[in-house]
């Protein structure tokens, strides 16, 4: 049985874990929306776990305004976000390009490391 968040009340059903901060209290999820079955991605902000600090929820505000603001084809596009009984959520566009290069570049940095 996994063990992920229930974002239903949101409309949100979680697929898998993309990622992981534990110092920082993110977990980042790969979503699909109920109704459409569109793919999307969580940023879940702890800030009551042990380690983690509400004091970054503000920086995280403004970081809401500037993304609700941009608009540009390399920067995945805000769709939402939602309080959660230890933090909040951020909902953001799932651009598979995005995380294959990401993907790509942390290979190729290992590869190189290792002939190093």
């Amino acid at each position: 049985m996994n063990s992920y968040p229930d974002f239903s009340e949101h409309a949100y059903q979680v697929l898998r874990e993309l990622g992981r901060n534990r110092e920082g209290g993110r977990i980042t999820w790969l979503a699909s929306k109920v109704d459409t079955g569109e793919q999307m991605v969580i940023k879940q902000f702890c800030f009551a776990q042990a380690g983690t600090s509400w004091s970054g929820l503000e920086a995280h505000q403004r970081e809401i305004k500037v993304l609700q603001g941009l608009n540009h084809p390399g920067i995945p596009r805000y769709i939402n976000s939602f309080a959660t009984s230890d933090g909040f959520c951020l909902v953001q566009e799932y651009m598979v390009w995005v995380w294959l290069w990401f993907w790509l570049w942390v290979c190729l940095w290992v590869w190189l490391r290792n002939l190093l």
